[in-house]
């Protein structure tokens, strides 16, 4: 769920700020390379250009990025395992947690690891959910909350929330949508800083390893620092951010779920019907909001199938046409 760049203070969040920091990390190898070239540049150049240029190309590698620290993608399979196993100990530590304190007496220390355990995904993210608890489905705790306010209009309403996102969001006032996009930048900021501290760590790792077995001081001829320092901060620097991130994805998302509680109205999925009817001669009551055509109109949307009867497969609504003109008494 992204929307294009805006050129105020969002910019800031999304690009300035991740771009220094991920630029302190290139910097002191991007100098070495131009004096190995002999190109004489004056830092007070290359740096903010450097930034620019890396902030930017952080917004465009942006659903990576989340992926990657979500857990979603480019994990090791064992390291994803252990990771989900992790997820769920820590989820069910909580939970007894609160019914520990539930037991003592201690309402308010129930109550706040209630909600921490409520921040992850319901019934595994089906519609109907197929329980009332919650579930650890993704093996990293902010992955775990962005898929909880991501499937919580499915888990409630039937509404894949990712899919009909836009849908809703060209039907919010002005105001409203900027509300939406100042928070998204914020928990963009936290990840983008999170993963460019967890690559500079990396970076100055890479550069105390050249001065002490080449001989190559990238460091001192830059900020007269050591490597290793530099990657124990970054290190440091990259779990604040972690935890940032992690707090105000978790205010946004309810924001996001707001957004869909009071704005069914504005899925505008009523013309997909209208197709779906005529070509099929399947009727859809549409004088009030069914979960059913909801997913009618995101299966034909998302996918161009559709379902004779609600029991049924999912059928290519080309396939299903042609069979019916085929065969008239076709169900």
């Amino acid at each position: 769920m992204k929307l294009p760049l805006s050129f105020d203070n969002r910019i800031f969040l999304r690009l300035l700020i991740p771009g220094t920091f991920v630029s302190l990390g290139l910097l002191p190898g991007v100098m070495g390379l131009l004096r190995l070239f002999d190109i004489d540049a004056d830092i007070v150049v290359v740096l903010p250009f450097l930034i620019l240029t890396v902030g930017w190309f952080l917004t465009l590698l942006d659903m990576p990025i989340y992926m990657f620290l979500e857990g979603r993608r480019y994990w090791p399979r064992r390291a994803r395992e252990n990771g989900l196993a992790i997820q769920k100990k820590r989820l069910k530590d909580w939970l007894d947690k609160a019914s520990e304190l539930e037991n003592a007496g201690d309402e308010l220390g129930a109550l706040e690891f209630k909600l921490r355990a409520q921040r992850y995904p319901l019934g595994n993210a089906k519609y109907p959910p197929e329980s009332g608890e919650v579930s650890a489905m993704v093996p990293t705790e902010l992955g775990n909350v962005i898929y909880g306010f991501e499937t919580y209009p499915k888990v409630k309403y039937g509404v894949d929330g990712v899919f009909f996102w836009e849908r809703i969001w060209f039907g919010l006032d002005p105001e409203m949508r900027k509300n939406l996009d100042e928070h998204q930048a914020q928990c963009d900021s936290a990840v983008y800083a999170c993963f460019g501290s967890i690559l500079n760590t990396v970076l100055f790792t890479f550069y105390g390893l050249l001065e002490n077995i080449w001989g190559i001081e990238l460091m001192s001829s830059t900020f007269r620092i050591e490597g290793y320092l530099a990657a124990m901060g970054f290190l440091v620097l990259s779990r604040l951010f972690y935890v940032a991130a992690i707090h105000v994805n978790y205010q946004f998302g309810e924001r996001i779920k707001a957004m869909f509680d009071v704005s069914l109205d504005k899925l505008g999925i009523d013309a997909a019907l209208a197709v779906i009817e005529h070509r099929t001669g399947v009727h859809y009551r549409t004088d009030r909001f069914y979960p059913h055509n909801v997913m009618a109109a995101w299966r034909f949307l998302r996918w161009h199938k559709f379902k004779p009867t609600p029991d049924a497969k999912s059928v290519n609504i080309e396939e299903y046409v042609s069979q019916r003109n085929d065969d008239p008494g076709a169900p």
